[in-house]
Order: C-alpha cells, then structure tokens, then sequence
C-alpha cells in the first residue's frame, strides 16, 4: 500500500455501533477525527464484529453495521491471503498470550501496512510496537 492508512479493530466498531457501550462516545469521536482517511476491515474482524453485535444486541443491528461498513467508500475490506492467515496463525502460536487469532490478524496487517490502529483492546495497545516474524 502507498497510501496511509488506519486498521480497524473490533473493539473500536463494537463501541461504534453499541449506543449503551462505554466506549461509544470516545468511538464516535475518534471516527469524526479521522473521517478523511482510509480506514482497513479485515475480514476476521468484520466476521467477529458481526458476531458480538448480534449476541450484545441484535441479529438487525448486525446486519444494520455490516450494510453500513461494506458501503462506506473510506472502509476497504482486506482478504487474507492462505499465505498470511498460515502468518498470522504461526504468529498467534508464538506470541499470542492473552490475544484472539484475530486479534493477531490486526496486529499482523497494521505491521504489514505501517498503519495506526483503532483499538480499545489493552493487550492489543501493548502489542502494537512488537513487529512480526517473517
């Protein structure tokens, strides 16, 4: 990629979409700041997104979500290639404690990419600055 761009993690959307979580003010806030840039979903973290919006809310506020991130010109959706995922998952098996496989995703692409991430993931936060093997 040649252009800057920003990750998006779950714990960031999930706040975004959830009007009763705590983080929802500091969600809207943050994607207001940011509203000129490209912003990139991986799509374990769409999957995973979806998941918790229907189990915290409701299978139309999941799906409300999906429309508005798969429509929205400034989200990109990132396919994993086989490659990465075999990453990603060796990754996770060598330093993942305390993390979920997607967890490991975004803390594999915002590597790859140079990029910020949005997260209000504590462990993630931590992370971040430790680069990938491979």
């Amino acid at each position: 990629m040649v252009f800057p761009v920003i990750v998006l993690d779950s714990s960031f959307l999930v706040s975004l979409y959830l009007p009763f979580d705590d983080n929802t003010e500091r969600a809207d806030k943050l994607f207001e700041k940011f509203s000129g840039e490209t912003f990139m979903l991986p799509n374990l973290i769409l999957y995973e997104t979806l998941g918790v919006l229907n189990i915290k809310d409701s299978l139309p506020s999941s799906k409300e979500a999906y429309e508005e991130l798969v429509q929205n010109k400034q989200i990109r959706i990132y396919h994993f290639s086989q490659a990465e995922l075999d990453d990603i998952i060796t990754w996770f098996f060598e330093n993942g404690r305390g993390l979920s496989v997607p967890d490991s995703a975004v803390i594999f692409l915002a590597s790859k990419l140079g990029a910020d991430v949005l997260t209000f993931d504590k462990e993630m936060q931590k992370r971040l600055t430790k680069k990938l093997s491979g």
